[in-house]
């Protein structure tokens, strides 16, 4: 079988309700890749958080990140153990995203119907540096030679270089083609004249080859005002790791999304699917954790392959899977007060009545094989998600 005949990908659970969503992300996976294509579909189930903390006595063993290495993309569930041995890095996923480079983290933000947002009409998308500037900084607890305040005991000295500008206001921009063509820079007001000016200087040049694309300039101080008030004026907003962070917890929290926001990490060859809320170990078992975030974080993972692999269909996965999730959101179902479980095959259905109607047109009618590998040494075989065993 030719490589492009295959798809291999990586499901990391990690902690909490991490299990519970991540297996609910990969039956919906599998529904979109069966109905849309016939590319045969290969699990990779790799240990990473508590449980490999316990068992490997490592957060983040090695031999997951060897096997990370041979894939070109994976879900990672919510995670709260602590990273090892990086003193500036306080999560594996973002672990993960330093060892590969992974610099470009993409969270949109957009209000759902019978959801509480603050901002009913806020639809935009956070394009933020993910493995440099302050927020992943070098971190010390004396700078001796480096201030001149006698008394300063800690610190954090790290700025985004060219390259990671570079790269991020490409991602931004082309993001932006596909949307309504207009890029938000947003830039820290004060206190960081050096590292603002690189990075706008960046985004220009950057902007010049992206003609169609309309670009303006926001400081961070005002950019939250501008989000309550005028939020249907943003589409791509552009920004550097610390005020993307910031932005992205801001958005979601205006849009009513902190339960259902998706994010996407990734680089030229490696794309990881996790979801911007935390782990809920209180809900672990319950089967009630809402695993829209993880399903639609898998969705724009299943885009980003359809983008580099350049086969459309994975990119008509990807919109199945988007449709599916927006009519079970908008409210058609019981999404909002339905089980893990529910939810799930909700987006399921959905999927599968896209295919009836599309059929022969989305792609082939063979449902796509399922493997699971476990563990150091992978024993093929047809597995379901542990839904539906």
């Amino acid at each position: 079988m030719r490589h492009l005949d295959q798809l291999h990908l990586g499901l990391l659970h990690a902690d909490g309700i991490g299990p519970e969503v991540v297996d609910a992300a990969a039956w919906v996976v599998e529904a979109a890749v069966g109905a849309c294509t016939d590319l045969d579909l290969v699990w990779t189930v790799l240990p990473v958080g508590k449980y490999a903390l316990a068992t490997k006595f490592d957060a983040l063993p090695r031999d997951t990140l060897r096997a990370l290495s041979g894939l070109e993309a994976w879900i990672l569930g919510p995670d709260d153990a602590p990273s090892p041995d990086n003193g500036d890095e306080s999560t594996i996923g973002r672990s993960i995203c330093r060892y590969f480079d992974m610099n470009t983290n993409i969270l949109p933000a957009k209000a759902i119907p019978l959801r509480k947002a603050v901002v009913p009409t806020m639809d935009l998308v956070v394009v933020r540096e993910n493995t440099e500037g302050l927020f992943v900084g070098r971190n010390v607890h004396a700078l001796a030679g480096e201030s001149d305040t006698a008394d300063v005991d800690a610190a954090s000295v790290r700025e985004p270089g060219r390259s990671a500008c570079e790269r991020i206001a490409h991602r931004a921009f082309g993001l932006a083609e596909r949307r309504r063509s207009r890029v938000t820079v947003v830039c820290q007001a004060t206190g960081s004249a050096m590292r603002t000016e690189l990075f706008k200087a960046v985004c220009t040049e950057v902007a010049a080859l992206y003609p169609q694309v309309e670009v303006d300039e926001r400081r961070m101080d005002t950019m939250h005002v501008d989000l309550v008030q005028r939020s249907e004026n943003f589409d791509v907003v552009l920004t550097e790791n610390l005020s993307g962070d910031v932005l992205c917890d801001l958005t979601v929290a205006l849009s009513g999304s902190e339960l259902t926001a998706p994010s996407l990490s990734c680089s030229d060859d490696k794309a990881m699917a996790q979801a911007r809320h935390g782990c809920t170990p209180d809900a672990f078992g319950r089967n009630r954790a809402d695993p829209t975030a993880t399903i639609a974080s898998a969705a724009m993972m299943i885009r980003w392959l359809g983008d580099r692999r350049r086969q459309a269909c994975l990119s008509a996965a990807a919109d199945v899977m988007e449709g599916a999730i927006e009519v079970v959101s908008a409210g058609t179902a019981d999404a909002g007060k339905a089980t893990t479980m529910r939810v799930a095959s909700l987006i399921v259905d959905e999927i599968r009545a896209a295919r009836s109607t599309a059929l022969g047109t989305i792609g082939g009618d063979r449902r796509t094989q399922l493997r699971i590998e476990r563990g150091e040494e992978p024993r093929p075989g047809i597995v379901r998600p542990s839904f539906l065993r």
